[in-house]
């Protein structure tokens, strides 16, 4: 955004406080709340994901889909961190 001719940074935020952020934040981290289906890695819904398409696409893009799955995206995205 110009002011002045000059640029100004344009900031946005999801939460009005950052409290309500870092509560936002502990419940995302909640174990129990992962066990209960409630947040899934980026793996695991990538392969619930292919579960779904698999049978709606051709059988050489479901392989090159299930080699990306297994060969990049799931080792490398779908790794749970801990906090």
């Amino acid at each position: 955004m110009a002011v002045d001719d000059r640029w100004s940074r344009l900031r946005r935020g999801g939460y009005r406080t950052r409290a309500d952020a870092e509560r936002v934040l502990k419940r995302l981290r909640d174990p129990m709340l992962a066990r209960q289906g409630g947040l899934l890695t980026t793996g695991q819904w990538l392969q619930r994901w292919y579960v779904i398409v698999e049978p709606h696409i051709r059988p050489s893009t479901a392989r090159g889909y299930r080699q990306h799955l297994e060969q990049y995206l799931v080792p490398l995205l779908g790794r749970e961190v801990s906090p």
